[in-house]
Parts: C-alpha cells; sequence; structure tokens
C-alpha cells in the first residue's frame, strides 16, 4: 500500500490531487497576504504601486544609512581636528 505522505510511495492519481491542492491553497494564502495589506491581488496596478512604495523605502533606508555614515565621520573628523589644534597649541605653534 502506498503513503500519500510520502512522494516517493505516492501514486501517480494521489500526488496529481495533492499538487493541484497545493497550488490552490498557495494562491488562496497569497491573496489573503494582499488582501490583509489592502491591496487587490488582481489588480496590476496595485501590485505595482505595492512594488513602487517597496523601491521608495528601500531607496530611503539606503539613503539614511549613507546619511548616518556621513554623520558619523564627519563627527570623528571634527574630533581629531580639535585635538590637533589642542596639541598644537600646547606645543607653541600656530596661533
Amino acid at each position: 500500500m502506498s503513503d500519500p505522505n510520502n512522494p516517493q510511495q505516492c501514486n501517480p492519481e494521489q500526488c496529481r490531487y495533492a499538487n493541484q491542492i497545493v497550488q490552490m491553497a498557495t494562491k488562496q494564502a497569497q491573496h489573503d497576504l494582499f488582501h490583509s495589506l489592502g491591496i487587490d491581488a488582481d489588480r496590476p496596478e496595485q501590485l505595482e504601486e505595492l512594488r513602487s512604495d517597496m523601491r521608495f523605502g528601500r531607496m530611503m533606508r539606503k539613503a539614511a544609512n549613507k546619511g548616518f555614515t556621513t554623520a558619523v565621520m564627519l563627527g570623528l573628523t571634527a574630533i581629531l581636528v580639535a585635538a590637533l589644534m589642542s596639541v598644537s597649541s600646547k606645543f607653541g605653534g600656530g596661533g
């Protein structure tokens, strides 16, 4: 007797129906997910708007990361310049 839960023992007739059930369940899960996000998955313009929003979010995240790195480097440069000016004034150079 074949085990329908084991793909290697599943007869082709059972597996065909199992694959159809999985595909239908997957499609329903995708539909439910988009619906919970307020998107009608059957309307391509709404999916494209979601893609655009995600691209914009990615762009903003990358810009924020670059801005943070720039701010840190600017702060470190200011500290280094202040330290060099302090050392320079103690040894009578400049000023």
